[in-house]
């Protein structure tokens, strides 16, 4: 009798666990689909990655017709792109091949990815940490105003978290001290600099824990040269190309937005440069000060979800409870040094870059949470009631969810008004503006220039009038294309005053709901 209730305990468990998945998950469908709709002019780099996905879809390489400034130079369009990583841009330019090329399909491709992030975070915690501590996780992962944002956009936050949890289940599941795992985590750590280039930061953590097993003698240290061989093998297409076009194997134009100290500081500084400048002390310092702004920002944009399981992940420390494994933690050290870094300069820029990591660090804090809740409760009541757990489960997951509850209700009321999708006016009027031979300026608009296939010059923030009359000179622009917003800012003004005391005379050629056409000539 026993036995058959077990089973049924058993049983029903699994599928209570079944159930509570698939809730999570369609959850996350209907929040990701919130935000998907709202969605009209892509924003910040979005555009630029689908320019070069569009390109590799169309069947003209890694290359963008944008010109971002201040990145894309010399002045040259078409041209290799020097800015996008391949593995999310090739997936994208696949679902551009298959389904056509549209905002919203790349969109629905974030999308997917992040859901199986999401189910990967439950699986890899779930390994290491139990049931109880991967459904908690996989739902505050889900709800997360944080990883909502960056994952309804497109960036790379949610490949680079299906890459790094792979990584992590990779160090659950094997030993490290045979050789398969190492083959494995070479073969990932290849895969997640192809991501993004801050991969690279494994690479070091790699080594130092070959050194210390090494010293331990639980390996050989031919296992490393193994693994880093096969993290060359794997990024060597990538290293060559780069290398043919721009004399630099790892070149990387966006990299000069690190050696910085304000962001009005021009973006093409060397290192050697920088250090000469500033000197080494500065990256020390900028570390201790991007800490506070780090967890500042976090705090901020997870609306204080983080709060108790960071705070569970400091005395899990100080209590000497095991992490992953000695790779993981070096790799996230290193990693959240970086980002603390990047924050100093770029406030979001650190938290976005670190938002894969942190589902597997709120684990370690939660699965301690529940250690000193269930011995707490146990040492209370004197027994190890089965209904006690699930209970506390569902408290923590609520008190840890809390604090998000009422931003989540805010941005639902907010985006129930479906705002009206003028992209098509948009795009039949700029058809009608141009040839396929013309190049256009255009501020933020110049993010629908993946749709389009022309030229584009894009009117950034570090535009000046000198680099548009470089510009002018150098390709000859007839029309820019500005929201209405952008037209009436003293910026966009000055712009056109710029062209007009210098030869060139403009007038609004057509406008609609999105956009005013501006055409411009010679005097």
């Amino acid at each position: 009798m026993s036995g058959d209730n077990n089973r049924i305990r058993t049983r029903t468990s699994h599928i209570l666990e079944i159930l509570l998945l698939a809730a999570i998950f369609l959850a996350g469908i209907h929040l990701l689909r919130e935000r998907i709709d709202q969605k009209i002019i892509p924003y910040g780099d979005e555009g630029s990655w689908m320019s070069v996905a569009s390109e590799v879809a169309r069947g003209n390489g890694f290359a963008t017709r944008w010109l971002e400034y201040p990145f894309l130079k010399p002045y040259a369009v078409p041209r290799p792109d020097d800015f996008r990583y391949p593995a999310l841009t090739l997936i994208i330019a696949s679902a551009f091949s298959v389904f056509g090329i549209s905002y919203t399909v790349a969109l629905q491709v974030i999308a997917s990815i992040f859901l199986l992030f999401g189910l990967l975070i439950y699986y890899t915690v779930r390994c290491r940490y139990g049931r109880a501590t991967g459904l908690t996780v996989y739902f505050l992962t889900t709800f997360s105003l944080l990883q909502l944002m960056w994952n309804s956009e497109v960036y790379t936050e949610g490949l680079f978290g299906v890459i790094l949890a792979s990584i992590v289940l990779v160090s659950v599941k094997v030993d490290p001290g045979k050789l398969k795992w190492w083959i494995l985590t070479g073969i990932l750590m290849g895969i997640l600099y192809l991501v993004r280039p801050n991969g690279i930061i494994f690479v070091p953590s790699l080594v130092i824990y070959a050194l210390i097993l090494w010293r331990k003698k639980r390996i050989r240290l031919y296992y490393l040269l193994i693994s880093l061989m096969i993290v060359f093998i794997v990024i060597s297409p990538w290293l060559i190309r780069t290398y043919l076009h721009f004399g630099n194997p790892f070149h990387f134009a966006g990299s000069g937005g690190l050696l910085r100290t304000t962001q009005t500081d021009p973006a093409t500084y060397t290192l050697k440069e920088f250090i000469g400048m500033h000197g080494v002390r500065y990256f020390f310092t900028s570390i201790r000060q991007g800490v506070l702004t780090f967890f500042g920002v976090l705090s901020s944009q997870e609306h204080g979800l983080n709060i108790i399981p960071m705070l569970y992940c400091v005395i899990a420390a100080f209590s000497r409870q095991r992490f992953y494994n000695g790779f993981i933690t070096i790799s996230f050290a290193l990693t959240f040094v970086a980002c603390a870094y990047a924050s100093k300069m770029y406030g979001w820029g650190g938290v976005r870059y670190f938002s894969p990591f942190l589902p597997f660090l709120y684990a370690y804090g939660i699965s301690f949470l529940f250690k000193t809740a269930t011995s707490l409760l146990s040492s209370l009541t004197g027994t190890e009631n089965s209904y006690l757990k699930p209970a506390g489960i569902s408290l923590i997951m609520l008190l840890i969810a809390a604090p998000v509850i009422y931003p989540h209700r805010y941005y639902e009321r907010i985006l129930s008004t479906k705002p009206i999708d003028s992209r098509d006016d948009y795009f039949t009027e700029l058809k009608e503006q141009l040839s396929a031979s013309d190049i256009y300026y255009a501020g933020r608009l110049g993010q629908f220039n993946f749709a389009t296939g022309f030229r584009c010059i894009g009117i950034q923030d570090l535009y000046t009038s000198e680099d548009l009359l470089e510009a002018q000179k150098h390709f000859n622009p007839q029309l820019m294309v500005l929201t209405h917003e952008e037209f009436d800012s003293q910026t966009f003004q000055n712009f056109l005053y710029t062209l007009s005391t210098n030869g060139y005379s403009w007038r609004i050629s057509a406008e609609n709901s999105i956009a005013r056409y501006i055409r411009i000539s010679k005097n």
